[in-house]
This record gives C-alpha cells, structure tokens and sequence, in this order.
C-alpha cells in the first residue's frame, strides 16, 4: 500500500485532482490498518510533498492536499473504533492494538537509534542481501539530485530516511522488521539505472545495465537457493525445528482426544490448534498473560476458563519457559492437576500432559492394562 500511495506521489502534477490524495488516504489508511509504524513514513512523505510540492502547486495547496490525505485517515480509523464501539468490544479492541503496542515497544527511542547504525546492520546476515540495492540508490541519488525534477528524489530520500524510524518503532529488532528497506531500496535501485543511463548518455550506454545486473545477480545468488529447499526446510533454518513439530505433535493429540475434548498450549505455537481442528479452551496464548499491561488479569481470567472446564491435555512449549521465570496462576493449575505423559521424546520441543483422573489418562491406563 505504501508503495503504491507513494507512486501516487511521484506522479502529482500541479493540476492533480482531490481524488488522486484521498487515493493516497486511503492506501496509507489501509497500510496503518495493518502496522501502525506506517505513520513515519507516511509523515515524511506529506512533509516532503509540502516542502518540494509538484512544479506548479503552491506550498498552500500542497498542504491543503496534505488535510485531504489525512482526514481519510482518520475517517478510516474512526470508523474502526465505531465498529468496535458498536459490538461492544471498544475496550478489548484498544488494549490489544494500542496497550500492549505500546508497552511492545516501550523501548521504541533506543531502537529508532540502532536502526541508523547502519554500518553495524550491514554485517547482519538477514540484511546483507540488501546492500547492492543500497549502494545502488545512493550512487543514482548522487547522479540525480543535480538534475531536474529533483521532486521525485526528495519524496525517496524521504521514505529512506523514515524507513529505520519505522523499524525502530517496534521497539525490537525481530529479522522480518527489516523488510520495511524492501520498498525504498528498490526502487531507487530501479531509479539509479535509469539515471545513469541518463547521464551517460551514448558513451557508456552499457554501464547502468551493467550495474543494474551486477545487482540483480547478486540478489539471486543470495535467493534462488532457497527456493530449491522445501518450505519445512525453510522452517527449520529460520526458527528450529518447533513448527515441523507442531504438525507431528498435533496429529498426536489429536488421536488422543476424543471429539469435544480440549487441550490448551502454555506457548505462542497456535499451529497445534490449526492442525488438530480443535478450539482453545480459552481466548489467550501465553505472552499476553505473562508480559504486559493487562497480564495479571488476563493470567486471572485464563485461570478461571481453565478451572471452569479443565482440558485433557495441557502442552508446554520447551523454549517459553526458557523465557518465564518464576510462579504463574496457569502453572500452579498445570502443577495441580496434570501429569507427564509416558514414553515422551526428551529431544522433543513440547512436553505433554494429562489430567490426573480424567478421561484421557483412564483410557490410557485401560490401555496400557491390556
């Protein structure tokens, strides 16, 4: 979205129409729909419109097309909060997008910083794929900031200079974070051959092709292995192999349970109910109830769903607790009343559990009695 709301950008002439900035509204209302951090982005672009409007446009209307852009915005999200207001729902919808947001990312100042540590982020193996795009923009920046328009150059030096603000905002460093370069770099990738070539003109024709697929084989020297892998070999470099496990683990219980039985999972792998075709016992994974605002009630209510119907299984993601210290009311009630199931494999990333007397482990022990 944003990158189309930018091109929409680009485009604008001095005799742009309404329709073409309540477009940008809307593509920018629909991108902060999803991630919030769009608003640095988005910030700096109407900044820079307002500052280098087309050739044209007075400051005045550019800013008047700024009101437009950000009145659908608004617009947008207002008609989210009615929603939410209008089901009754306005309070859990507000903890879950801004308060826990908030406290995610209450680190957010320092993070925007380390993300302009540029030179230390390049040697990051999940960021090095982007440096012949980097390099790229900056030599056609450098190649095109002496010429007219300079517009479209100061609208992307815009979004570059956002686009570490928006992955500071997180207030984490997670690898996917750093897509948010993806947009930016890539198009200035694209726009540096093209003012090459301009510069060059018939003297070196060859260079900017040159450049341009140096880059590119770069970029698929770097890719086109990883697509010979299979996706569960894609997992497993990426993240362990727990999401390949959570398929064998909930076809597993699964065949232990019988239908309308339940289980419930202290861990984040929500793939367990996905595979088993079965519902959670309760509306929370584990991190809401553990870390957060709201983490001492929500603990207290994921108690009271637990105690009010016990499931017959109860899964324990290894690496969570890894992360937890301490007493939690949910393992106080796994403590209580559940026990280990046998023959598990020690090397396995989940640990389950029965209920002691319920109808899971009587069927195994009638089982094992045989």
């Amino acid at each position: 979205c944003l990158a189309w709301a930018f091109a929409l950008l680009v485009a604008a002439r001095g005799d742009s129409r309404a329709a073409r900035y309540l477009a940008i509204g809307a593509l920018i209302a629909w991108a902060s729909l999803y991630k919030q951090v769009v608003v640095a982005p988005a910030l700096f672009l109407v900044l820079a419109h307002v500052v280098r409007p087309p050739e044209g446009r007075s400051r005045a209307r550019a800013a008047g097309d700024v009101a437009l852009i950000a009145a659908v915005g608004l617009a947008a999200w207002a008609a989210v909060f009615s929603y939410f207001t209008a089901v009754g729902r306005l309070a859990e919808f507000y903890e879950a997008v801004f308060a826990y947001n908030r406290y995610y990312g209450r680190r957010m100042p320092t993070f925007v910083l380390r993300a302009f540590d540029l030179p230390r982020l390049v040697v990051d193996p999940y960021l090095q794929v982007l440096v012949p795009l980097a390099a790229l923009t900056l030599v056609g920046a450098l190649a095109g900031w002496s010429w007219r328009p300079r517009r479209p150059w100061t609208l992307l030096a815009a979004l570059v200079l956002a686009t570490p603000i928006a992955v500071g905002m997180h207030g984490q460093f997670v690898p996917h974070y750093f897509q948010l370069w993806l947009p930016p770099l890539t198009i200035g990738a694209g726009w540096a051959v093209a003012a090459l070539g301009a510069r060059f003109g018939d003297r070196l024709r060859w260079a900017p092709a040159a450049a341009g697929g140096a880059a590119l084989v770069v970029l698929l020297a770097h890719t086109l292995p990883s697509y010979g892998l299979p996706a569960d070999d894609w997992s497993v470099i990426k993240y362990g192999p727990i999401f390949v496990e959570e398929r064998t683990v909930a076809r597993r219980i699964d065949a232990l349970l019988l239908p309308g039985e339940t289980f419930y999972e202290w861990g984040s792998e929500v793939g367990l109910f996905f595979e088993s075709r079965r519902r959670p016992p309760t509306a929370f994974s584990v991190w809401p109830v553990v870390d957060g605002p709201a983490a001492r009630r929500l603990g207290a209510r994921v108690r009271a769903d637990l105690d009010r119907a016990p499931p017959e299984i109860f899964v324990v993601a290894k690496w969570t607790q890894v992360y937890i210290q301490g007493r939690h009311p949910v393992l106080d009630f796994l403590a209580a009343n559940y026990r280990p199931l046998r023959d598990q494999d020690p090397q396995s990333a989940f640990l389950l559990f029965a209920r002691r007397g319920g109808a899971l482990e009587q069927r195994l022990a009638v089982a094992s009695a045989r």
